[in-house]
């Protein structure tokens, strides 16, 4: 292993070690998602807690346990949170081409009244 590598894992340890500790390191973006923003979006989609997993590809549990503060959604998960709530009928239309949900109808009413829910919020 060459230095110049060597010194690159090491501050990426370093780095890691100040995120940790609560030290922003330079260059790194987190997005915070706090508990009730979650549940407020989902509430905004008209959704339940089932139905927003099920739309948007997370477990039942997680959603459960994000909006109650029992766990943080990872970094991947809180950026598409962040997407989700920004454009909530983006998202939606993004996923929905092509797709039909199991045994669910292609067009329904349901899938109308979370459209226009999405296109309020």
């Amino acid at each position: 292993m060459s230095k110049k590598v060597a010194d690159d894992i090491m501050a990426g340890l370093r780095e890691a070690v100040d995120y940790v500790q609560g030290r922003r390191a330079r260059g790194m973006r987190v997005w915070e998602m706090p508990p009730g923003e979650i549940k407020a979006m989902r509430e905004r989609l008209a959704l339940s807690q089932a139905e927003f997993a099920e739309r948007f590809g997370f477990s039942v549990r997680n959603v459960q346990k994000w909006e109650q503060g029992a766990a943080r959604p990872s970094g991947a998960a809180r950026a598409f949170l962040t997407v989700i709530a920004r454009e909530p009928g983006a998202v939606m239309r993004a996923l929905d081409t092509g797709r039909v949900a199991r045994g669910a109808p292609r067009r329904g009413a349901r899938r109308d009244k979370v459209a226009r829910a999405a296109s309020r919020a």
